[in-house]
């Protein structure tokens, strides 16, 4: 019997587990035809507004991350919304749907955690803008 296989199996299984936790999120933009400069912005000065600014912009892109899981948070959507953004060079995302982070939580059978389960993953869409 060898007992060196073991260890590696479940330090395989630990990386599979891990690779798949951190691809939880899918995001993508449908630029629109603008003639800026192409330029990357910092993630974090990325900020998720409300409504239109008052300030001069240009809409540069539809922006969207959709979950590939149930257990992913409107947090983590939001983040990758924002990654998204500063790629293509946005300040900022407007016309963020869903606007809020609502309560998806739905009853089919009355079992909770089986009703989790039935969950579909969320989506997150928003307009990203670079003012002038």
């Amino acid at each position: 019997m060898n007992l060196t296989r073991q260890p590696l199996r479940g330090t395989a299984l630990v990386l599979a587990v891990g690779g798949l936790a951190g691809c939880s999120v899918l995001a993508d933009s449908l630029p629109y035809e603008h003639h800026l400069p192409t330029r990357k912005t910092d993630v974090a000065s990325v900020e998720i507004l409300a409504k239109y600014p008052a300030k001069t912009y240009v809409e540069v892109a539809k922006v969207e991350a959709r979950a590939t899981t149930v257990w992913v948070s409107w947090d983590t959507l939001h983040d990758a919304l924002r990654q998204e953004a500063a790629r293509i060079g946005a300040d900022a995302i407007v016309h963020l749907r869903p606007a809020d982070q609502p309560d998806d939580r739905f009853v089919v059978t009355g079992l909770d955690w089986f009703d989790f389960l039935l969950k579909p993953p969320r989506h997150v869409t928003g307009i990203a803008i670079r003012y002038l």
